[in-house]
């Protein structure tokens, strides 16, 4: 859903005790293939958030191609691209064999925009065989090597291994082959961005009037959604959007959501949309890949967002009755069509003495 219209709500109530709950959740693997790109593109700086390298004394330059194999290289049909690199030796030529001896390289070197926990490659040994010992190295932002994995030898041709390696704050990965012969070609890069994105506001969008959308401010981490039909749309600001677009995910109590919730990014802003709304009288914390978490209590009626739904909110409605959503704040305008009057506060009678869960 696109806002046609958002407005700031005039938030009137008092803010009630932020909640949050800091969710390890795995971020989603990214996956950085040669596939989408034409044989001889240049695809070192193709993907957002990692830039493709090699390092070798028979290169024309440090950057990474993609290949377009045929049927008779590395068991593979035409049409599969891999890494490759543009080899000074014998001739200048595209070269997807990677395959050599400890120092002498050539070594697939991956570097991240972002610190990231996860990595893996695979290696693919050509179809007139061979054999290979594999090692992929990582290092921190300082150059310290964090971590180290190696493989067993495997061969045959068109053999192939995964090679992964974790650790916190990996900043860059060298993939070689430290023992084999007669070489092969790396393929399929993928790796998990470290979860430490902070959400810095959130937003809940509803329509009013079947014509504009309205903004409930959120405060920090969250706060309570009290119109009707509760929270469909959420705009969250976070101190780092790198990552955060995709996958969100919702934890409701203490009734269960059932649906799907993506998220978009645009500028520092994610957008989550859920396909259902969150259900009434519950807690949901919402995680996003990034790792950035806001927690959000459901309660209709509640627009004082004090917890409870009581005279209290219909006393302090009594006051703005006349006044449109916009010049009242969206939260008094229960049943969001337009006006702030008798009806929003006969609906919010009906839900007396209802309240919702404290957000952990």
């Amino acid at each position: 859903m696109s806002c046609k219209r958002t407005l700031a709500s005039l938030a009137l109530a008092t803010a009630v005790a932020f909640c949050i709950r800091a969710s390890a959740v795995q971020a989603a693997v990214i996956s950085v293939d040669a596939d989408a790109y034409p044989h001889g593109t240049d695809i070192s700086t193709a993907f957002s958030g990692v830039t493709l390298r090699v390092i070798d004394n028979f290169v024309v330059s440090d950057a990474i191609y993609s290949y377009e194999l045929t049927s008779g290289e590395y068991g593979s049909t035409t049409g599969t691209n891999v890494f490759a690199m543009m080899q000074s030796w014998p001739s200048v030529r595209l070269q997807p064999a990677f395959g050599d001896i400890e120092n002498h390289g050539p070594h697939f070197i991956a570097d991240f925009s972002e610190p990231v926990d996860f990595v893996s490659i695979d290696y693919r040994i050509r179809l007139n065989g061979g054999w290979a010992e594999l090692r992929l190295r990582a290092y921190d932002g300082n150059g310290s090597k964090v971590a180290e994995v190696l493989t067993n030898r495997f061969e045959g041709p068109g053999e192939s291994r995964t090679i992964a390696v974790s650790a916190p704050e990996i900043v860059t990965v060298q993939a070689a082959v430290y023992n084999g012969h007669p070489g092969g070609t790396w393929d399929n890069l993928k790796y998990s961005p470290v979860n430490d994105s902070v959400a810095l506001a959130v937003r809940s969008i509803r329509e009013h009037a079947f014509s504009y959308y309205l903004a409930i401010d959120m405060g920090v981490t969250g706060d309570i959604e009290p119109r009707m039909g509760s929270v469909r749309q959420l705009e969250i600001d976070v101190d780092d959007v790198t990552f955060c677009a995709g996958s969100v995910t919702v934890d409701c109590s203490p009734t269960t959501w059932i649906g799907t919730a993506t998220g978009t990014a645009v500028g520092n802003t994610v957008t989550v949309d859920f396909s259902v709304p969150l259900p009434d009288l519950t807690q949901c914390t919402i995680t996003l890949a990034c790792g950035a978490s806001v927690c959000v209590g459901n309660l209709e009626g509640d627009s004082n967002r004090d917890g409870v739904v009581n005279p209290v909110d219909n006393n302090q409605r009594l006051l703005r009755f006349g006044l449109t959503d916009a010049a009242a704040g969206a939260e008094w305008d229960m049943n969001l069509d337009g006006d702030v009057n008798p009806v929003d506060n006969n609906m919010t009678l009906l839900r007396f003495g209802n309240s919702t869960p404290t957000c952990p």
